[in-house]
C-alpha cells in the first residue's frame, strides 16, 4: 500500500533504456521537469531496475543495444503480465521493426533521430495519462474476495468524501482494522477458512459502515481501511467483530481523527501506526491516534534521526554488570556481561528499553552492537594490560546481527586487533533467536564455537524451545531467565523448577549463570542446586568502565590467590606425574 501511496503523491518514474550515452542525455534533458528518470544501458539492466522497482509509468526502449536487446526485454515484460500496466515506447530508426514491436505489446514509437521535444513531451503524456486512466478502470472497484473497494479506488473516493465532509462541516475518522497473526490462522486453518475470516470481516464493516455512509476497503491480506463520518465510541464496532469472529480469531482497530488539513496517506499513516502499536497487546483492541501518541512517535523519530551523531560522539556508554562465582568457600568476581546505556546531551538517561526495540525495528541496532563489541574488546584489552588477567564479559547479539553475513568476520578483526584471548569475549544469544531461523542460527553458532569463542544461551525459558530442541543447540553457558529466579520465593513448585533447569545443566555439561538475583536467600538456593555463577544487584548494578575496573582492582587478591592455588595444583599434579 504505501509504494502505491507513494506512486499517487510523487513525480511518475520513467525508465529510458538505451546503450547510446547521447539518446539517453537528450530524452531525460527533455522529461526531467515532469518525470523521475532512470536509465539503463541494456536490456539486462533495465529488467534488473524494473523488477525492483514497483512504480515505474513507462519504459522508453531502444531495440538494438549490447547484453540483451530490446525484443528480449519485449517478451519478457509480456510472459509476466507487465505490459498490461507498463506501456513501452519503443526507440528505434528502423521502420521494420515497428510491426513486430506492436505485435509484442509495445504501446508507441518515438523515431531516431528525435523530434522536437514538444512532440516527444506530447507523445509521453499521452501514453502515461492513457495507462494511468486504463489502471483505474481495470483495477475496478471491488476486491474480488471481499466486495469492498481496492486500496487505489478507495483512496481516491476518500479524498472526494473528505471534501463533501469540509463543505458540510463535518469531522471525519480514518480506521485500520487488522486481525491479529493472520498467517497462523491460514497455517492452522487453510485458506478456504482464512478467506471466509475475510469475508466475515467485509460483511460486518459493510453492515457497519454503509448506513453511516462510510467507505470500506480491502487493502492487503489482513488489511481493511475506513473512512467515515466521525463517531463518539467503535466499541459496537468491535464488540461485532469479536461476536462473528469467535474467541480464536482476535483483531486490532486503530482510529486517526481526519483533521481538514491533512491528506488521506498521512491519515491512514497515523490509523495503521496506532494499530501496530499494540500489535502484542491482546487486551487492548481499539487505540486511538492522540497527542501522546503523536509525541512518541516524534520523540522516536527524534533518537533515530540523533543516532548518526550520538555514535560518533560517543553518547553511548558501556556499563558492566558484574558476575560472581559462588561455588567454594568465597565468592569471587568471574566475569561481566556489557550493557548499553545513552546518555543524551539534551534528554539525559534515555532507558535501553526505549531504544533498543526502536532501533530493532530500522535496522540501527547492527551498527550500534558494532560498536558495543569494540568497547567491549577494548574493556577486556585493558583489563589484561593493567591486572593481568583474562577475565570474561559477555555482549548479547541480537536476532537482526545474526543475519548480518559479516558479522564473524568482524568479531574475529576485533580480536586480533586487540590482541585479547577469544575465549574472553563471549557471545550471548537469546533463546528465542534460535527459533528465528533455526539452521541459518545453529550454522553460525556452531562456526563461532570453531572459531573459539563462548557462547551463552540467554533468556532460557522465556523463549519458545522444546527440550528435545536444547540438546541440538550449540552453547557453552546456560543463562536462567531473571523470571524463574525471581518466582523461588513464590513457592517450592517454582523452586523445583529451577532446581531442574540448573541439573539439566549440568548433566549436558554446561556452565549455569542465573540473572536478576536480588537477595541472599536467592543466592543460597542457587549455590545448593548447583548453580556457577550469578549476576544481580545483590552483588552490584551494572558499572561504568572505570567502576568495574575498580572492582577488578578490588577483587585483585582474590584473583591472584586463585592463580596461584591453581599453579600450585598443577604444579603437584605435574610432579605426581613425573
Amino acid at each position: 500500500m504505501e509504494e502505491f501511496l507513494d506512486k499517487i503523491f510523487n513525480k511518475s518514474k520513467i525508465l529510458i533504456v538505451d546503450d547510446d550515452e547521447i539518446n539517453r542525455l537528450i530524452l531525460g534533458s527533455v522529461l526531467e521537469e515532469k518525470f523521475e528518470i532512470l536509465y539503463a544501458t541494456n536490456g539486462q539492466e533495465a529488467l534488473d531496475i524494473i523488477n525492483k522497482t514497483y512504480d515505474i509509468s513507462l519504459i522508453m526502449l531502444d531495440i538494438v543495444m549490447p547484453i540483451m536487446d530490446g525484443f528480449e526485454v519485449l517478451k519478457h515484460l509480456k510472459e509476466f503480465g507487465k505490459l498490461e500496466t507498463t506501456p513501452v515506447i519503443v526507440l528505434t530508426s528502423e521502420k521494420e521493426f515497428e510491426l513486430k514491436c506492436l505485435r509484442m505489446g509495445a504501446a508507441d514509437f518515438i523515431k531516431k533521430p528525435f523530434d522536437a521535444p514538444e512532440i516527444i513531451n506530447a507523445r509521453v503524456d499521452r501514453i502515461v495519462e492513457l495507462y494511468k486512466d486504463k489502471s483505474l478502470i481495470d483495477s475496478v472497484n471491488e476486491d474480488a474476495l471481499t466486495g469492498l473497494l481496492k486500496i487505489d479506488f478507495f483512496i481516491e473516493y476518500s479524498r472526494q468524501y473528505a471534501k463533501t465532509a469540509e463543505e458540510k462541516n463535518l469531522s471525519l475518522d480514518f480506521l485500520s482494522i487488522n486481525i491479529n497473526s493472520f498467517h497462523l490462522v491460514n497455517q492452522m486453518n487453510g485458506k478456504l477458512f482464512g478467506d471466509k475470516v475475510l469475508k466475515d470481516v467485509a460483511n460486518v464493516l459493510r453492515e457497519y459502515f454503509i448506513p453511516l455512509e462510510g467507505i470500506c476497503s480491502h487493502a492487503r491480506d489482513d488489511q481493511f481501511y475506513v473512512c467515515s463520518i466521525r463517531q463518539d465510541s467503535y466499541e459496537n464496532l468491535a464488540k461485532t467483530l469479536h461476536e462473528k469472529l469467535g474467541e480464536n480469531i482476535t483483531f486490532r482497530i486503530g482510529v486517526a481523527h481526519g483533521d481538514l488539513d491533512e491528506n488521506v496517506k498521512d491519515l491512514l499513516t497515523k490509523a495503521r501506526g496506532i494499530a501496530n502499536a499494540y500489535k502484542n497487546d491482546f487486551t487492548k483492541v481499539i487505540a486511538y491516534y492522540d497527542k501522546e501518541f503523536e509525541k512518541e512517535e516524534l520523540r522516536n523519530q527524534g533518537l533515530v534521526n540523533d543516532f548518526p551523531r550520538a555514535l560518533k560522539e560517543k553518547e553511548f556508554v558501556i556499563n558492566i554488570q558484574p558476575k560472581y562465582n559462588i561455588q567454594g568457600d568465597k565468592f569471587y568476581l568471574a566475569g561481566g556481561e556489557a550493557l548499553i546505556r545513552w546518555v543524551h546531551p539534551t534528554l539525559g538517561f534515555i532507558s535501553p528499553g526505549v531504544f533498543i526495540p526502536l532501533f530493532e525495528k530500522n535496522g540501527l541496532i547492527i551498527p550500534l552492537d558494532l560498536y558495543v563489541y569494540e568497547e567491549t574488546a577494548k574493556v577486556i584489552r585493558r583489563i589484561k594490560d593493567e591486572f593481568d588477567l583474562e577475565i570474561s564479559i559477555s555482549v548479547n547479539v541480537s536476532r537482526i546481527d545474526l543475519f548480518n553475513p559479516n558479522l564473524e568476520s568482524y568479531l574475529l578483526s576485533l580480536v586480533e586487533k586487540y590482541q585479547i584471548n577469544i575465549k574472553t569475549l563471549h557471545l550471548e544469544i537469546t533463546e528465542s533467536a534460535y527459533t528465528s531461523d533455526v539452521t541459518r542460527v545453529i550454522e553460525l553458532v556452531k562456526r563461532f564455537r570453531k572459531d573459539g569463542f563462548e557462547i551463552e544461551l540467554d533468556d532460557f525459558g522465556s523463549g519458545y524451545s522444546a527440550l528435545n530442541m536444547i540438546t541440538e543447540l550449540p552453547f557453552d553457558v546456560l543463562k536462567i531467565d531473571m523470571g524463574f529466579v525471581r518466582n523461588m520465593s513464590k513457592g517450592d513448585v517454582n523452586k523445583e523448577i529451577v532446581k531442574m533447569i540448573v541439573q539439566m545443566g549440568k548433566c549436558m555439561n554446561v556452565t549455569i549463570i542465573s540473572e536478576g538475583v536480588e537477595d541472599l536467600e536467592q543466592v543460597m538456593l542457587l549455590k545448593s542446586y548447583g548453580c556457577d555463577l550469578i549476576q544481580g544487584y545483590y552483588f552490584s548494578k551494572p558499572l561504568p568502565v572505570n567502576q568495574y575496573l575498580d572492582l577488578v582492582k578490588k577483587e585483585y587478591n582474590k584473583w591472584q590467590l586463585k592463580n596461584y592455588i591453581k599453579k600450585l595444583k598443577d604444579h603437584m599434579k605435574r610432579q605426581k606425574d613425573d
